[in-house]
């Protein structure tokens, strides 16, 4: 309900149809700048260069997506963990005070990935339920003014285990140098229309496709049934002229009859003949008006898109809504060509967005026209918050010449004759940046009456809307706890170790 609230019936986007294959490695980076599959070298959660015979592993291709990340954003990846949503929620109240700091903010809500991986439907339904509320609770504290898009990048199925990488690898063995779902590359020799029409008879998976000999502009596969699909770019892609035609041939040979057409029964792989496609040749956004509802979204296009890419696989397979791998995917997973992993929804509102507002389906890298030329990591300030404080037996001042940099000095026993009298003087830097915490490290000098000696200091700050906390660490005085409440405008009351009450300023 908050979410209908905010964006309304016109904002709402039922088919946002994404690129396959639907792995956020890959999304996320070209939904941001608005690229399709055919730009970029992430395809898969395993990276391999032919031409260098070099391989980049899961945990390579997850730094890479981890570091194009913005920096306040890379702790939600933690929330991403089970049981950490409410953490993910909180997070999302301070989205206000970071838009209006920052101009744009990227903001990341993993766990509907994760419950729905391990746990299933009915748990996903209800992490989205709590989504909607904490959004709720942000919106009603942002500015009218600003601009909002929620999307997802891709979708979703559920259905049995099944170990499908090491069934494929089996089959492989002898006929390829690296697999990485769904990308084969094929040992030298080996025919890849041979191995795909093999792969889909001896495997579970749906489809196999591979370059046809006519070159770049033509992609074909097979099906279980031993029906060939063809799909043929007619023009320049890069052209609003492109055309892509999509036949099937019932059976391997060349003798059988190119469908649709005479002779042909209407055994269509993807099923678009019920959609009343007789084979014609249609732009990107035929092919979107016609299949955005269907079975196969978009498919034609989001194939050819793939293999224009130069780090594609000789085989690119497809396994549908149903099977899926383990250990750790237990209920849900997304690696099909099927609207259940393909298909996501769009909300939009703001004055850039209008243009999008009342469609029903769009591409979702079409994204990337409207979302802002600076990128999430947003604009940042010229210097960061002056802020300090005075209690009953010290007071203190930091200021920001910089961004991320802070030059302070603290006086202790200023007004208490019987707390020995010292000063601090440092200079500190912003290590680490979430939604609510921030990280400083510093260093500087200590003065009291035994001299001056070097001072090291640490600070975790954390801050929910107007309540917050500061755990300080020196090298001179035991653990430091602060906690406040911004009382009014940029004053805080702060309570200091549960003993001493103060006021702090904020600038």
């Amino acid at each position: 309900p908050a979410l209908q609230a905010f964006f309304g019936d016109a904002g709402y986007i039922r088919s946002g149809v994404s690129m396959y294959p639907p792995f956020t490695s890959a999304l996320i980076l070209r939904i941001r700048d608005g690229l399709a599959m055919d730009q970029g070298t992430v395809i898969d959660w395993g990276v391999w260069n032919p031409d260098e015979e070099e391989f980049v592993g899961r945990m390579g291709v997850f730094r890479k997506y981890l570091a194009s990340m913005p920096r306040r954003s890379r702790f939600a990846v933690l929330h991403g963990f089970p049981y950490t949503h409410h953490l993910a929620g909180i997070s999302l109240w301070n989205l206000p005070e970071k838009v209006e700091r920052y101009r744009w903010v990227e903001f990341y809500w993993f766990n509907t990935d994760t419950v729905g991986h391990i746990w299933g439907e009915a748990s996903q339904r209800e992490n989205l339920r709590l989504f909607d509320r904490y959004f709720g609770g942000m919106a009603s504290n942002l500015d009218p003014e600003v601009q909002v898009v929620v999307y997802a990048d891709h979708g979703m199925s559920f259905g049995p285990v099944l170990d499908y990488d090491g069934e494929v690898s089996r089959f492989l063995e002898g006929r390829a140098v690296f697999y990485a779902y769904p990308n084969i590359y094929l040992e030298p020799g080996q025919d890849p229309a041979t191995v795909a029409q093999a792969l889909v008879q001896e495997t579970w998976q749906e489809f196999a496709f591979f370059r046809a000999s006519e070159g770049d502009g033509v992609v074909e596969g097979f099906d279980p049934a031993g029906r060939r699909l063809r799909f043929h770019r007619i023009g320049d892609p890069s052209s609003d002229e492109v055309r892509i035609r999509y036949t099937w041939f019932e059976g391997a040979g060349g003798d059988h009859p190119e469908c649709p057409g005479p002779g042909c029964g209407h055994e269509d792989p993807l099923g678009y003949h019920e959609l009343g496609y007789r084979g014609e040749a249609l732009t990107p956004e035929e092919w979107l008006d016609l299949t955005h509802r269907h079975r196969f979204p978009y498919a034609p296009v989001r194939i050819l898109e793939l293999f224009r890419n130069p780090r594609v696989g000789d085989v690119v397979t497809v396994l549908n809504a149903g099977p899926k791998a383990g250990p750790w995917v237990l209920e849900g997973n997304h690696h099909g060509l099927t609207r259940s992993d393909m298909a996501v929804p769009v909300l939009v509102r703001g004055e850039t967005l209008a243009p999008l507002r009342g469609r029903t389906h769009l591409p979702v890298e079409e994204l990337g026209a409207y979302l802002p030329e600076a990128g999430f990591n947003g604009q940042e300030p010229g210097r960061d918050i002056h802020q300090g404080g005075a209690w009953m037996s010290s007071a203190e001042v930091a200021l920001s010449p910089l961004y991320r940099t802070r030059v302070g000095a603290e006086v202790v026993g200023a007004w208490d004759r019987a707390e020995p009298r010292r000063g601090r003087g440092w200079v500190g830097w912003d290590v680490a940046s979430g939604y609510v915490s921030r990280f400083w490290i510093g260093a500087g000098a200590v003065r009291d009456t035994d001299g001056t000696r070097p001072l090291v200091r640490g600070d975790l700050e954390m801050r929910v809307r107007r309540v917050g906390a500061r755990v300080g660490v020196s090298s001179d005085e035991s653990t430091r706890l602060d906690l406040f409440v911004r009382a009014a405008g940029n004053l805080d009351v702060q309570l200091r170790n549960f003993g001493e009450v103060g006021v702090g300023f904020r600038y």
